[in-house]
């Protein structure tokens, strides 16, 4: 996942640099594998204001800007943007410098004139992949000013989250985790929402026919959606975070997604049948086209969210072509639910198909947040896109649970990690993480657990939590208390003499397997097979009984010596050999063999 710091800072004001703020991350848990700097194009870049625009004397698609890029006052640049207006600031690429895209900047003529710069798009500047427009500049940025000052070189983390912190998969988050490494507050951003009548249930009507697929499920109505290109801050950030930008409604559930980590659906509600909305098992051989263009059979593992019609959405994967946002939408329902991961999991696997929001479902979502999502991208689309929301939401949440309640012991949180830590210091952590603490006894505290932590469902786990918040470095360390043998006590150093000894006097030391083939036994050492160790399911006869003598062996490496013209020689080996016991288990003693030739 890939958070951008700015963003992070509008959650949690945390004055820390980029490096200290991975490290500290890094060692609480959640891994940030690099930090991306998205710097300014260079000192090349600057803002200028268009003084003079002419049409090209040979080519009527271009015009002839004079521009004041605050060094010189009639700068002249041939551009091909059909918005470029005098008193208007834009991005200037001066000759000599070379843009994020790779493009390089010259002097040239272009049709006969002379053009000293380059205007800029967005792509061309990396602020993202349009090329339909030049970036315009507000105005109390002066003509000369870097593009630097305008947008600042941007660190965005690049991160890994473990399986279980489905809670971490968005910018709050990790602005959470920062707030409690931190000790910083958490802000969240506005969701007050402007409401009108006709209610949302005058529009739509929601049944949830599988309560086990669906906890919740939420429908709120907007109307007099204009859809567009979103804001560059938006695309900008989008992008950054590894989305594409699409349109402004899209964006905005993209954008919500990845403020607090909820997957929200938009679809158009002029093109829904019926007027109500079911959220069921899909019937065999249904079929719906998803939003990549494929169409896709489906089955009874798969969760889909119906019309009157049939399937318009796989439920927590992707939305159906026929009900997709266009550029004509008006009326937009927007969907906020909390799915069971096993099932989306399913679908996913069964379908092959999978997504940003089928990829935070299968790690479980804050059910409790539904509502909160859907509000603050109603929020947004009433700035951005002149959304009216209807009265109300329409809720239904047949998946309702009291919240966990653990006990932490304060004695059994020093005991376990070593650390030397305060009663209030455990409570403090526990707190700073979104975690209700109550103080029940002397030394022990109720902890009431939060829906976004699904993860934390015994006393061990809140003990993991007050020790990686804390810090790890105060966990104390030890040296390994290693008893020392002393020589000449144990049965180790025996053998020890004993094989020195026999080195001492010429013999080389064999090695062999303690398996044997049992038809080796049975010609050398007949008198113990009622004893001998056998395998049930040996690899190979060869080894399918363990030894119950070294001479076997140690004879096979004698005669296969022999064999090669080795002339005289002299081996031993030191092993155990095995036997059953009288009580039915398997007893070993050590034996030493010796073979001269």
């Amino acid at each position: 996942m890939r958070v951008p710091l700015s963003w992070l800072r509008e959650w949690v004001a945390v004055e820390a640099g980029a490096a200290e703020i991975a490290e500290r991350l890094t060692f609480s848990g959640t891994e940030v594998e690099e930090i991306d700097l998205v710097g300014s194009p260079g000192d090349r870049v600057v803002v200028a204001e268009v003084t003079r625009v002419t049409p090209h004397p040979k080519d009527p698609a271009l015009k002839v800007c004079s521009v004041n890029d605050g060094h010189r006052q009639d700068v002249r640049v041939v551009c091909g943007a059909p918005c470029v207006e005098v008193g208007r600031r834009y991005f200037l690429a001066r000759a000599g410098g070379r843009l994020p895209s790779g493009r390089s900047v010259q002097v040239r003529e272009i049709g006969g004139v002379r053009s000293e710069g380059l205007l800029c798009a967005e792509d061309e500047l990396g602020l993202s992949d349009d090329h339909s427009g030049l970036v315009e500049v507000d105005s109390r940025y002066a003509p000369g000013t870097g593009f630097g000052e305008v947008f600042p070189p941007e660190a965005v983390f690049k991160l890994e989250i473990t399986p279980n912190r489905g809670d971490c998969l968005s910018v709050l988050g990790i602005a959470r985790e920062l707030s409690a490494l931190f000790g910083v507050p958490l802000s969240r951003p506005g969701a007050m929402v402007t409401e009108s009548d006709p209610p949302a249930e005058h529009f739509i009507r929601v049944r949830i026919e599988d309560a086990e697929g669906c906890a919740r499920y939420t429908a709120r109505v907007l109307r007099g959606v204009r859809v567009g290109k979103s804001p560059l801050w938006m695309r900008r950030r989008l992008l950054l975070s590894g989305f594409r930008p699409v349109n402004s409604m899209v964006d905005i559930t993209n954008y919500v997604l990845m403020e607090c980590g909820h997957p929200l659906h938009a679809f158009d509600l002029d093109r829904l049948q019926g007027g109500e909305i079911a959220v069921r098992r899909a019937r065999a051989r249904e079929r719906i086209i998803t939003i990549d263009g494929a169409e896709r059979e489906l089955d009874g593992e798969v969760l889909v969210i119906a019309d009157g019609r049939g399937p318009v959405a796989v439920a927590g994967i992707m939305g159906g072509k026929e009900t997709e946002i266009r550029p004509s939408t008006a009326r937009v329902l927007l969907e906020s639910a909390g799915f069971d991961p096993v099932r989306i999991r399913r679908g996913s696997k069964r379908l092959s198909l999978a997504s940003e929001s089928s990829y935070r479902f299968e790690r479980g979502v804050d059910v409790q947040a539904v509502e909160w999502a859907s509000r603050r991208a109603a929020y947004l689309a009433q700035r951005i896109c002149g959304a009216a929301v209807a009265r109300s939401v329409v809720d239904c949440f047949p998946g309702r649970r009291a919240p966990a309640v653990l006990d932490c012991r304060c004695e059994r949180v020093r005991a376990l990690t070593g650390m030397e830590i305060g009663d209030d210091r455990i409570a403090g952590v526990l707190q700073s993480l979104g975690l209700e603490v109550k103080p029940v006894c002397s030394g022990c505290l109720q902890v009431i657990v939060p829906s976004f932590r699904a993860d934390l469902t015994r006393e061990a786990d809140l003990i993991e939590e007050v020790a990686r918040i804390h810090g790890l470095e105060h966990i104390p360390t030890r040296d390994p208390s290693i008893p020392w043998v002393g020589s000449g006590a144990s049965a180790f150093s025996r053998m020890e003499k004993l094989r020195r000894a026999l080195v001492g006097l010429g013999l080389q030391e064999a090695m062999n397997s303690s398996l044997t083939a049992e038809s080796l036994l049975d010609e050398l050492d007949p008198e113990r097979s009622s004893r001998r160790v056998r395998l049930k399911n040996p690899l190979s006869c060869e080894q399918a009984v363990l030894r119950t003598s070294l001479l076997p062996q140690l004879l096979e490496s004698v005669t296969l010596n022999a064999s090669r013209q080795i002339e005289g020689g002299a081996l031993f080996e030191l092993g155990r050999v095995f036997f059953t016991s009288e009580k039915g288990g398997v007893a070993e003693e050590e034996s030493l063999g010796v073979g001269l030739w």
